[in-house]
């Protein structure tokens, strides 16, 4: 849609920027609304995708029309989640969690 991504994603197997949440550039079928992401997985991987949602850095897994979002790897110095960056810390990769 051509507009910065209010919830952004990073394609992790090209490194496209997609809208993950927002419905500006959501496509609408007979059974529902389809957001960016899933429509960037047909093009760019035959249904199946890998993203980093920037607002949480959180992965993303994408199948088909099923999703699941796994823990975020990086945590703050006393070893929490910084959801939505609200908090404002530096973030370190967690080498427990990205195992």
């Amino acid at each position: 849609c051509n507009s910065a991504p209010s919830y952004p994603a990073i394609c992790l197997l090209c490194g496209a920027l997609v809208c993950c949440k927002s419905n500006c550039c959501s496509t609408t079928y007979s059974n529902g609304s389809v957001s960016e992401c899933f429509q960037h997985n047909a093009r760019c991987a035959a249904g199946y995708g890998v993203y980093l949602v920037l607002r949480t850095c959180a992965p993303l897994l994408l199948r088909s029309t099923r999703r699941a979002f796994y823990p975020s790897p990086y945590l703050d110095e006393h070893g929490e989640e910084d959801a939505e960056f609200r908090r404002g810390r530096p973030l370190f990769l967690c080498e427990t969690r990205y195992e």
